[in-house]
């Protein structure tokens, strides 16, 4: 029986930290936020993050938010933006430069901020 503790304990142990290892923030520069005004040409409202195409003047931008639980929690939805949606992003930018960030907070077509 204290085997079977064991083991499963050190299963548990393995799943966490896998788990907290996904969600790294490597690829973004959180010391930085950039603001990026555009057209929301796609949106995928899916765990483990969401994903914004965001059209603007630079090019399209690809946009990863929080979990879809953290976001409902937050009063998100599906529809809360929808493709042809103008928005505002705070976003902490890519570190190697290319278009696309972590969504820190969005304006809203109704003039509403979401963070």
């Amino acid at each position: 029986m204290k085997i079977l503790t064991a083991i499963i304990g050190a299963l548990a142990l393995v799943a966490g930290v896998a788990a907290q290892a996904h969600h790294s923030a490597a690829p973004y520069d959180n010391k930085k936020l950039i603001h990026v005004s555009g057209t929301v040409a796609a949106m995928r409202y899916t765990n483990p993050h969401i994903m914004i195409k965001l059209m603007t003047s630079k090019g399209m931008f690809a946009v990863e938010g929080s979990s879809v639980n953290q976001l409902a929690r937050k009063g998100w939805t599906r529809t809360t933006i929808n493709p042809g949606d103008k928005v505002t992003m705070d976003l902490w930018p890519l570190r190697d430069g290319g278009q696309g960030g972590f969504m820190i907070s969005i304006r809203l077509p109704s003039g509403k901020i979401l963070k």
